[in-house]
């Protein structure tokens, strides 16, 4: 989930703009997005809160599950 992504989405769902929901895809064959999960933008930022997202090409983002969980560690960093 792109930091920058959530944050426009929040923000425009806080102005009333827009009802917003942040929506998980996959690719499928021929490039075709499939939507695996869907979450109130306002959960979604609640969940990430406080947690460091991790450096991208595309700029900083969140690993997460079809389930809408933290997959992995928010660095590149050994746990141990």
């Amino acid at each position: 989930m792109s930091q920058a992504g959530l944050e426009y989405v929040l923000k425009a769902h806080q102005a009333g703009r827009i009802v917003g929901q942040v929506v998980l895809a996959n690719l499928g064959q021929n490039w075709k997005s499939i939507v695996v999960a869907m979450k109130e933008v306002t959960a979604a930022a609640a969940m990430v809160e406080g947690v460091p997202p991790r450096d991208g090409p595309y700029g900083p983002y969140w690993w997460l599950r079809a389930d809408f969980t933290l997959d992995g560690l928010s660095t590149d960093e050994a746990p141990f």
